[in-house]
């Protein structure tokens, strides 16, 4: 997984990325640019939920990340961006407790 990707290219294919844009009918006009952005936020979203379950699947003394673990790290994701960590010290308190159940 160390493969170097060179400045201004995902791994997600542009053309698809661009196909699953379109799909959406309020969507008339898509720039290069838009479709960069959406593939490279798509990538970083997929490499934090990845590392952030395994890292939990570790915690646990396991090898496999399992659905759980996806799905904890999910709701971990959604509360941190509904209440940021300056906002709200309980939620941060029963998300940390919610993982390591």
């Amino acid at each position: 997984m160390s493969e170097k990707i060179e400045p201004g290219t995902t791994v997600f294919p542009v053309q698809r990325v661009r196909r699953i844009i379109k799909t959406d009918r309020e969507v008339e006009l898509v720039t290069g640019e838009s479709v960069f952005l959406i593939s490279k936020a798509t990538e970083l979203f997929v490499k934090f939920m990845a590392t952030q379950s395994l890292e939990h699947c570790r915690k646990d003394k396991r090898k496999t990340i399992q659905y759980k673990d996806i799905c904890k790290i999910f709701v971990y994701f959604l509360l941190s961006l509904a209440h940021p960590k300056s906002e709200c010290n309980i939620c941060d308190k029963d998300a940390n407790n919610s993982l390591h159940k």
